[in-house]
């Protein structure tokens, strides 16, 4: 019966788009040199497959940011999670899994930084967890991967901004490479508070000889400024569009803090 069990939830984890969303927009400006952003996620997931099956998973995530140098920034991130069929009363009756996703480290580099505008190159690479990796892949699976970024963004007044971004994730299984397209915008008002949109694009050709997938996600957060150096964020995220990927809807608690 386990083993039937280990086999379903191989094929079950093959349909999943468990990419993670980052915990914080990865803008194009560097930080300062020896400042350092840690933001501490609690998120809550539903996930529909697409043969119908749902998935529930439970994430902490970490994500921070160093400042290197003027120009360079060290980015990484590492969650860990429970995913689960909804209504499972005993994990070894059903599907569950409890472990370490897929963890990123990246070096952003900036290009440029003057007035309004800022742009930035980054480079990527994941680490293979025991659980959840990335997109279409089995548990334990897809560690290894590239991806090549580059970001641009533009202030508007003193507290609003756009961003956009493009990347080029080069995977080493046989799932297929993927582009991805993300754009945000945020917009401060009463001094402490910051509503941020953020539009998600994956799109892979899919292996050769394959069926290609897709997904469009969306999330809405607001932030408040607790001090200077504290921030509370409570945000949402939903598929709005997805073709051979799973949809997920989502929400969660974010506390910045930077050092």
């Amino acid at each position: 019966m386990r083993g039937v069990l280990r086999a379903l939830a191989a094929g079950l984890a093959t349909g999943l788009s468990l990419v993670a969303v980052g915990d914080a927009w990865a803008g194009a400006w560097a930080r300062e040199p020896g400042e350092t952003l840690v933001i501490r996620t609690v998120m809550y997931d539903e996930l529909r497959l697409p043969g119908g099956e749902k998935l529930r998973k439970d994430e902490i995530a970490v994500y921070a940011e160093h400042g290197v140098s003027d120009r360079l920034t060290l980015v990484g991130r590492v969650a860990l999670q429970h995913i689960r069929r909804p209504g499972d009363g005993r994990d070894d009756e059903g599907f569950a899994l409890r472990n370490l996703s897929g963890s990123e480290l990246a070096l952003r580099w900036s290009l440029y930084d003057y007035g309004r505008w800022a742009a930035s190159v980054q480079g990527l690479i994941t680490v293979q967890g025991p659980g959840e990796n990335w997109n279409n892949a089995p548990f334990g699976q897809g560690g290894g991967d590239v991806e090549a970024r580059l970001l641009a963004g533009r202030a508007v007044g003193e507290t609003h901004f756009v961003e956009a971004q493009l990347a080029y994730r080069r995977r080493t299984d046989t799932v297929g490479d993927e582009v991805r397209f993300d754009v945000a915008a945020g917009f401060g008002f009463f001094d402490r508070f910051m509503i941020t949109g953020q539009s998600h694009l994956i799109w892979s050709p899919g292996p050769d000889g394959g069926q290609p997938f897709a997904s469009h996600r969306l999330r809405a957060s607001i932030r408040y400024d607790i001090s200077a150096r504290t921030s509370l964020e409570f945000g949402a995220l939903g598929t709005l569009s997805a073709s051979r990927m799973a949809s997920e809807r989502a929400l969660l608690v974010s506390l910045w803090r930077r050092f």
